[in-house]
């Protein structure tokens, strides 16, 4: 009889067990830490399952032509206005290119930098706020001007979350720059 009620434990604790990993597998937080693990072995494949690069670099791209726009103020006359909105034509003309070069940037990050020499490092997770199949994480990094607060969009994938894109991209390129730039997380 105690056998029987030990293998019925042994049983259900595997199955609690089981259900557990098979919850955590699926949660933001869970991607987040792939998404680490994928940087510190310089997994490209690994990376880009819990990452949208191109959804992240189109936030970082569309963040830096409205951070050059923006700072301009505004024209004193027409030719100033005219060269602006020029200026402004060829920036957008060449965000493929500049997309190309953040893209590059990234996977080069990841596959081929050591981490005693990334410039900026994960200091801590603030959280995840998560609201069906959608989830918005805040983590906070080391950063050239001090701490760099960045929140993170993610979706639901079915059998795993991924990051879409930074929600506060302008923001991040502000304090990167040292500037204070649209809104923190």
């Amino acid at each position: 009889m105690k056998t029987r009620i030990s293998v019925g434990a042994l049983v259900l604790a595997a199955f609690v067990a089981l259900g557990g990993w098979w919850y955590w597998t699926r949660t933001p937080e869970y991607s987040l830490d792939q998404a680490a693990k994928a940087i510190q072995t310089h997994d490209w494949d690994l990376f880009t399952r819990h990452v949208d690069v191109d959804g992240v670099v189109t936030s970082l791209v569309d963040a830096a032509v409205v951070a050059v726009s923006t700072q301009q103020g505004t024209a004193k006359n027409e030719w100033e206005a005219a060269g602006r909105n020029l200026g402004q034509g060829l920036a957008f003309m060449m965000k493929p290119r500049i997309a190309e070069e953040f893209r590059n940037g990234i996977r080069k990050a990841v596959e081929e930098t050591d981490s005693k020499d990334r410039k900026i490092k994960l200091l801590s997770r603030e959280g995840v706020d998560r609201d069906g199949k959608v989830a918005q994480a805040h983590l906070v990094f080391s950063g050239p001007n001090g701490p760099l607060f960045v929140a993170l969009n993610m979706r639901d994938k079915g059998d795993h979350w991924q990051v879409s894109n930074i929600a506060n991209a302008l923001a991040v390129m502000g304090q990167i720059k040292g500037t204070d730039v649209g809104d923190r997380p």
